[in-house]
């Protein structure tokens, strides 16, 4: 086991998640693996396992798990993960990152899952904290597209909301018409 959370703690951080996912399972199976650590700027999300639950979870939902878990404990629990309530495992490191292992097996290796994760959630932390001054520009302007991009979205929809809101509640046309306007928006709006 050794040499296999050596390989771990060697891996790029891109691909920390899948591996440290194969180490697990051999003595927890899970259906998906999430890593949660805004330490990493550039990837504060991990993942590996189940393509449905890896591309659909938000980091809202494990925000949640976050709020509900305690620093260095292992939380067992039923989580809201990619929409849908599933048996979770998760583990809080005392950097702050979250582990969160879905459709987990029994929890007689809970205690060494904790272990492992908080070797790795330092290793993260470290790398993350050493990172290099062009790393963290590139962070920083990868971060500051993000937030224009939520903006410009934010903006979009509040704008199809209003106007939805104003073709539904206006007395110029009539039921029948009103609907068929507000069918039209929505819809060009979700082809948009």
């Amino acid at each position: 086991m050794l040499s296999e959370l050596a390989v771990v703690l060697a891996a790029p951080l891109a691909e920390v998640a899948e591996h440290f996912s194969k180490l697990l399972a051999t003595h927890l199976p899970h259906s998906a693996l999430l890593i949660v650590d805004m330490d990493d700027i550039r990837q504060p999300k991990k993942q590996s396992g189940d393509p449905v639950v890896v591309s659909r979870a938000a980091i809202s939902e494990l925000d949640d798990v976050r709020a509900a878990a305690k620093a260095n404990t292992v939380w067992r629990e039923t989580a809201l993960i990619a929409g849908e309530l599933r048996p979770v495992v998760a583990a809080l490191a005392g950097t702050g990152a979250l582990l969160l292992l879905t459709d987990p097996g029994k929890q007689q290796v809970d205690n060494l899952v904790l272990d492992l994760w908080q070797i790795l959630a330092l290793r993260i932390h470290q790398h993350a904290s050493e990172a290099s001054l062009g790393y963290l520009m590139e962070s920083r302007a990868a971060s500051s597209v993000r937030t224009e991009a939520i903006t410009e979205l934010a903006d979009r929809q509040t704008t199809t909301l209003e106007s939805l809101l104003a073709v539904l509640r206006g007395t110029s046309l009539g039921d029948k018409a009103a609907r068929q306007n507000a069918t039209d928006i929505a819809a060009t709006e979700l082809v948009r």
